[in-house]
């Protein structure tokens, strides 16, 4: 065995990672890669002295409309990045579900290292190392005595290239995942609910002209995604096509990324180090907060490893 994917609940990571590397077998992790950026670099260096891979399946880095909006930032189709607006306001079904145990909803701070990530890898990715800022919960609610929840978080933030927004939503009724790269020659608007990606730059034209044309541009950019998304739908659902929705293609990336680095000796899609970055700007939201499991103390997913 050369190299190892861990899926396994998030407190069991770090130390199921840590007997890994010292058997001399690489790793592909879930995220969160561990429950603290200071954790995350340790094991970064046990696999750098080893020699050894070691990733993160950040897999929402590699989300479609995400790849496309990296590729034209890269482009310069918006000039220089200067700010990201990041909106991450999802369903929650474990919640829903009343499922108290699981580990995202046993401590106030679990839901960002467990959700977090995805809005927060792409920030990263942006903007880079977090240099500064503030962030926090907006709301709570008790789901149980000793057992508090917080659904909605903000933070304006500072990273080695831009500033950033973002707005964090847990376990809200409508889903709305965006990100916004703002340059100095126009923007970027990703929604990776329907996969599509919009520019609008700088015009020359009066604002009522300019006013169609974006509206025009992205009128026909939806309506194209749309036409695409439902026939890859169908023909998947039919057996005549490959399954192409936003989330699978994400993960496949991820994944087959990863192997193909380790395979050719190449950079890894997402880094130890680059991951234990993320978590940096996961912990600027949770400062303060408490890591102390509410009601459910015996919950399944904090079962003790077979041996």
């Amino acid at each position: 065995v050369q190299v190892a994917h861990i899926l396994t609940p998030p407190p069991t990571h770090a130390a199921v990672l840590r007997e890994l590397l010292e058997l001399g077998i690489g790793a592909l992790v879930e995220k969160p890669f561990a429950l603290s950026s200071e954790e995350a670099r340790e094991l970064a260096a046990l696999a750098a002295q080893r020699q050894l891979p070691l990733g993160v399946n950040h897999n929402h880095r590699c989300h479609p409309a995400f790849t496309r909006l990296e590729a034209r930032l890269k482009a310069g189709h918006i000039g220089k990045l200067k700010h990201v607006q990041a909106t991450w306001s999802m369903p929650l079904g474990q919640l829903d579900a009343g499922r108290l145990d699981d580990w995202m909803l046993r401590a106030p701070k679990n839901i960002i290292f467990e959700q977090g990530p995805h809005p927060l890898s792409q920030v990263h990715a942006l903007c880079g190392r977090l240099t500064g800022g503030e962030a926090g919960p907006l709301s709570s609610i008790d789901l149980a005595p000793s057992q508090t929840f917080h659904p909605r978080f903000s933070g304006a933030l500072i990273g080695e290239h831009a500033t950033a927004e973002v707005s964090l939503g847990f376990g809200q009724d409508f889903e709305c995942s965006r990100l916004v790269a703002i340059g100095t020659d126009g923007s970027l608007e990703a929604d990776f609910i329907h996969d599509t990606l919009t520019c609008e730059r700088k015009s020359p034209w009066l604002p009522f002209f300019n006013g169609f044309l974006v509206s025009t541009s992205r009128s026909v950019g939806h309506l194209a995604s749309g036409i695409q998304g439902a026939v890859s739908y169908l023909l998947a659902a039919i057996g005549l096509g490959q399954r192409k929705d936003s989330w699978f293609a994400s993960m496949r990336a991820s994944i087959q990324g990863f192997h193909q680095a380790v395979r050719e000796g190449s950079k890894l899609p997402v880094s130890a180090e680059e991951a234990a970055e993320v978590l940096e700007w996961c912990e600027s939201f949770t400062e303060g907060l408490s890591a102390e499991p509410g009601r459910a103390a015996n919950s399944w997913s904090e079962a003790p490893l077979r041996e």
